[in-house]
C-alpha cells in the first residue's frame, strides 16, 4: 500500500512541473530578402517636399501653412481619401521632419 502512495505522490509532482514542447521551425535556405520600398520620387528634389531645415524656426508657421493648404488642396481632388493623403504628405517629408516622423515609431 505504501509503494502505491508512493506512486501517486510521483504522478502530481509530475503533473506539477510544465512541459514544454518546442517544434523544429523549417527556414528555406533561398529565402530571400523582403524588398526595400522604393525611394520617394520627391526625397531627391526638395522643392516638392516638406522641410524645416532650409528655414528659420520664425518661419515654421508659414511653412505649416503652406503643408495644411497643400493638404486641403489634395483632399478637394476626385477620389481622395484622408489615408492616400496623409501617405503622400509623409512622403514629401525631408530632413529633420522626415527624422522626426521615424523616430516615432510605434507612435504613428
Amino acid at each position: 500500500m505504501s509503494l502505491e502512495i508512493l506512486m501517486a505522490g510521483q504522478d502530481n509532482q509530475e503533473a506539477d512541473e510544465p512541459t514544454v514542447e518546442e517544434e523544429e521551425e523549417f527556414f528555406p535556405q533561398d529565402q530571400q530578402e523582403p524588398e526595400q520600398p522604393k525611394s520617394s520620387l520627391f526625397q531627391n528634389d526638395p522643392a516638392q517636399g516638406f522641410s524645416f531645415d532650409n528655414i528659420s524656426p520664425s518661419k515654421w508657421r508659414d511653412r505649416i501653412y503652406e503643408m495644411h493648404a497643400w493638404c486641403t488642396s489634395e483632399l478637394l481632388q476626385p477620389r481622395a481619401t484622408m489615408p492616400s493623403v496623409v501617405d503622400k504628405f509623409v512622403a514629401r517629408f525631408h530632413g529633420r521632419l522626415r527624422q522626426w516622423w521615424i523616430a516615432l515609431g510605434a507612435y504613428r
